[in-house]
Parts: C-alpha cells; structure tokens; sequence
C-alpha cells in the first residue's frame, strides 16, 4: 500500500537544497501520504542557479497527499534561480491534495 510519514511537534531549520525543498522535499510516487502536525519550518533555503528553478524554500510537496496542521513556517527563502516559487511552500506536480489547517507562513 501507499507510505504514511508523520513527523509531530518537528522543527526543521538551518538546511538548504539545490533546487527544491529546502527544508524538506516530498515527492511520493503515487497516493503516499506527508503529515506535519505542530511543526515549525524556518530558516531553510533553497537556491539554483540561473536559467533554473527555486522551488520550496521550506517546503516543496510535489506529489501524494500531504497535511499541514497547526505548523508555522517563516523566513525560509529561495536564491540565485532565475524562475523563484514558494520561499515557503510550493506544491505542484501530480499532487493530489494539500490541506493547509490552523497553518501561519
């Protein structure tokens, strides 16, 4: 069957990726499911370099069902890329769904 990860009470701070998800990347394949529950995301950056793109300079959820309950997600940013979406969440893709609840950015 399709993956659940559930990451509860998390901070995710300080890190940074090439291209996508700074902090944190999802791309299940397929119905997997992401769930944060009273997380904070910060801090995290994501850059590329020119000619390429920046996405999720905290979070980039690209495919499956994903959740974000209760989360704050601040000062996360994207640099250098010449095409920047979400410094905090972006989602796309073969996404199914995100829920955004009780959610501060």
């Amino acid at each position: 069957g399709a993956a659940t990860l559930t990451f509860t009470r998390c901070t995710i701070s300080g890190n940074s990726s090439g291209r996508f998800g700074g902090g944190l990347r999802s791309s299940f394949l397929g119905a997997g499911t992401v769930k944060l529950i009273n997380c904070t995301i910060f801090d995290n950056t994501t850059g590329a370099a020119n000619g390429t793109n920046a996405r999720g300079g905290g979070l980039h959820l690209s495919r499956g069902i994903n959740s974000l309950i209760n989360c704050t997600i601040v000062n996360n940013t994207l640099t250098t890329a010449s095409t920047r979406e979400g410094a905090g969440v972006y989602y796309g893709g073969n996404i199914i769904s995100v829920s955004f609840i009780n959610v501060v950015s």
